[in-house]
């Protein structure tokens, strides 16, 4: 019975956040600028040319941590940096529209993703019995 009260409480707050929700998509773009989200980008990258997770992980936190050291940045690796890494794609991977298109997954934040679990989540409030 409390599950119940709770939501009767919490539901409509919810309901107004959802019909009020506003997204700053210049900041939200201005963020994806933080290279360090491109982290597993790059492990994953290596992952694909044959480098074990492991070891994938291991260096791309060390470049990560020599480049800070340095006071650069990925976009500041050249071709020949690229290649000596091991991710011939280069600075490819720190483009925030193929990250997010490659994470198609369940649950994942492609579009195709995205709709996929909209149209699950329209499925089963279809199915609902209406509420009186």
């Amino acid at each position: 019975m409390d599950a119940a009260d709770t939501l009767e409480v919490v539901l409509p707050a919810l309901t107004g956040a959802v019909a009020t929700i506003a997204f700053d998509t210049a900041t939200m773009r201005e963020a994806c600028e933080d290279e360090g989200l491109y982290a597993t980008d790059l492990a994953e990258a290596l992952v694909r040319s044959g480098v074990p997770f492991r070891e994938a992980h291991a260096r791309t936190g060390e470049l990560l941590r020599d480049l800070e050291a340095q006071g650069r940045s990925l976009r500041d690796l050249d071709p020949a940096g690229w290649e000596t890494f091991g991710v011939p794609e280069g600075a490819s991977l720190l483009d925030p529209d193929r990250a997010i298109a490659a994470r198609s997954g369940p649950g994942g934040p492609s579009r195709a993703s995205v709709e996929r679990q909209a149209d699950a989540l329209a499925a089963v409030l279809d199915a609902r019995p209406p509420v009186p």
